[in-house]
């Protein structure tokens, strides 16, 4: 019989696919990839995206190829005197950075939203002693707590140097 509501007409709902009093909504229906019971009918269709700027994203972005993380989840941040990082977010701009001091690949996979700031930041050494204030842009990375269900900070990085942090902005626009 037909699935009630369904404006294409693809799916077919079938007891076999109950088991033990539930639907498994988990099988394939041929060929097609259409999940039974699911909502996905169709392909995917292909993100249109029409530059602004003068020039294409992958111009403005200075060491890195943008092409080259397009549909990876990994952001590279190379550790340099510029780039600190916290896991531990303050409120009322307390947080001490400390210096990222080797290359890392951050999973973007599990981060459910980007924040972007910028002004004054408390920078420590490896040790989190507090050494300076100085200006710089963050990057947020926010997960989704599902014991308390909110979004939380997991990681933060803060970088003196505006080029690097383009950088990073640019390959994290193309992601």
């Amino acid at each position: 019989m037909q699935v009630p509501g369904n404006p294409f007409h693809t799916a077919q709902f079938d007891m076999s696919m109950v088991t033990g009093g539930h639907v498994n909504s988990h099988q394939h229906n041929g060929a097609n990839g259409a999940l039974n019971g699911g909502y996905c009918f169709g392909q995917k269709r292909k993100r249109v995206e029409v530059e602004t700027m003068e020039e294409p994203r992958h111009k403005r972005c200075n060491h890195f190829e943008p092409s080259l993380f397009r549909g990876r989840n990994f952001l590279p941040v190379k550790g340099s005197a510029s780039v600190f990082q916290s896991e531990v977010v303050k409120p009322k701009g307390e947080t001490m950075y400390r210096p990222l001091m080797d290359d890392v690949l951050i999973n973007m996979r599990h981060i459910e939203q980007v924040s972007f700031e910028s002004g004054m930041h408390f920078i420590g050494d490896h040790r989190g002693n507090y050494v300076r204030s100085d200006q710089g842009h963050v990057i947020n990375m926010w997960r989704f707590d599902t014991n308390q269900q909110r979004l939380f900070v997991s990681r933060s990085l803060l970088f003196t140097d505006p080029m690097t942090f383009n950088e990073l902005r640019c390959i994290l626009q193309t992601m």
